[in-house]
């Protein structure tokens, strides 16, 4: 099974909490100690470890909290404010 296919498993398996709470956010693909892993992204990391083994299909997942995805906001030049949604985890940098 390739990473994508491991990925894409796990998210199916993931959205089944989806239906019951609100921690389950999204599974990425990267790297971990310079092999290929998931990442999941959650609203808490408690709960997420709670329902999930260390690894999945034979790759390592390494679980990130993120917050709730928003528009974040940055003035560009004399254009004026240019929205820029992207999803972000406490801090915002500057984006221009």
């Amino acid at each position: 099974m390739t990473i994508q296919e491991a990925a894409k498993s796990l998210d199916d398996h993931l959205n089944q909490y989806r239906r019951v709470s609100s921690w389950y956010v999204t599974t990425g693909i990267g790297k971990y100690e310079g092999k290929p892993c998931l990442y999941v992204y959650t609203r808490d990391v408690k709960a997420t470890k709670a329902n999930l083994d260390d690894n999945w299909q034979g790759y390592h997942i390494e679980v990130r909290f993120i917050s709730t995805p928003a528009v974040a906001y940055c003035l560009c030049g004399t254009n004026g404010v240019v929205e820029l949604p992207f999803l972000f985890q406490k801090t915002v940098s500057h984006l221009c």
